[in-house]
């Protein structure tokens, strides 16, 4: 079907990919990511993707000597051919790659990829394999105990691993993953605040992205992909979306002082949003796309402006 799509678009694709730049997609779960692989595999053949998602549990505490090593040993012809690289810890190999590489990424605003990631937890399997979903079924978890006190009663909230890091600043975590063992921030629990300790992860964040990524809005996922085209050379028809979390309450339909508890644990995604909100929108301006019929109520600072954290950024 892959293949019939590509000739369908009338793409074709090199055999050797030595010289060319090497695409890097950081898939944050709930934030139209499972759209925008679909999207991706529309424009490669199979043998040119790498795909990582099979790897979540071997590198959820790795470090970037280990990305290297893996590196290291895929094999050159498996090399000759690679032109993306796909999956929730993708992020890893910036940096680790030895020729040219463009990243990508979509943010989404940070109470609606919470309320996504809460009930598509509630839409799985008993017996998935995701441990925060099983004790979110297993204890008929609402979503405001998960940013209460009743959290600690089902996992050590100071663990740095914990299996619901994903509710809280999941977004820049995601984009952090090559420096989790340089920033002390890491080592913190999810709902440890520290000013000195976030502002040094936003920065860090926020250059990364600066420096390799191009990053697209799930609020907006009709322009991102514009953008994606543009600067990849993508074509045809890439505006398929794909798992969607069914039966889910919206930002607006849960208790203001339920929105703000969920924001203030996730403080840094929203100042990492609102920064690169406004680099979308001169990107998207540079390129011509226009950004048509735009609500403000997705913004963040519609919920929790920056000003609040105390943390600025350059």
């Amino acid at each position: 079907m892959l293949g019939s799509m590509k000739g369908f678009l009338g793409l074709a694709s090199s055999h050797s990919n030595e010289n060319s730049t090497m695409l890097i997609y950081q898939h944050t779960p709930k934030t139209g990511g499972s759209s925008l692989k679909l999207a991706i595999e529309s424009q490669y053949d199979k043998s040119e993707l790498l795909y990582i998602y099979d790897l979540e549990n071997r590198v959820s505490k790795k470090d970037i000597t280990w990305y290297q090593n893996y590196y290291h040993n895929i094999s050159k012809r498996k090399k000759r051919r690679m032109k993306c690289i796909l999956g929730h810890s993708a992020g890893g190999f910036v940096g680790v790659i030895n020729k040219p590489l463009k990243a990508f990424s979509i943010l989404r605003n940070p109470v609606d990829r919470a309320l996504s990631l809460y009930y598509y937890g509630l839409s799985l399997p008993e017996d998935t394999r995701y441990k925060f979903a099983r004790i979110i079924k297993d204890n008929n978890l609402k979503i405001e105990q998960i940013f209460g006190e009743d959290l600690k009663k089902y996992v050590d909230i100071n663990d740095p691993y914990s299996p619901f890091n994903e509710f809280f600043n999941g977004q820049i975590r995601s984009i952090l993953r090559p420096k989790r063992h340089e920033l002390k921030w890491f080592l913190c629990g999810p709902k440890e605040k520290d000013d000195s300790l976030e502002k040094e992860a936003l920065e860090a964040a926020i250059k990364i992205l600066d420096d390799y990524y191009t990053v697209g809005f799930q609020e907006h996922f009709e322009e991102s992909m514009d953008l994606f085209s543009h600067e990849f050379g993508w074509k045809g028809n890439l505006y398929h979306r794909v798992n969607v979390t069914p039966k889910r309450l919206s930002v607006n339909e849960i208790p203001k002082d339920l929105r703000d508890v969920i924001a203030d644990h996730n403080r840094l995604d929203f100042v990492l949003y609102e920064t690169m909100y406004e680099k979308f929108k001169k990107k998207s301006n540079f390129y011509q796309l226009a950004i048509e019929h735009e609500s403000t109520s997705f913004l963040p600072s519609q919920l929790y402006k920056s000003s609040h954290f105390n943390i600025k950024t350059t």
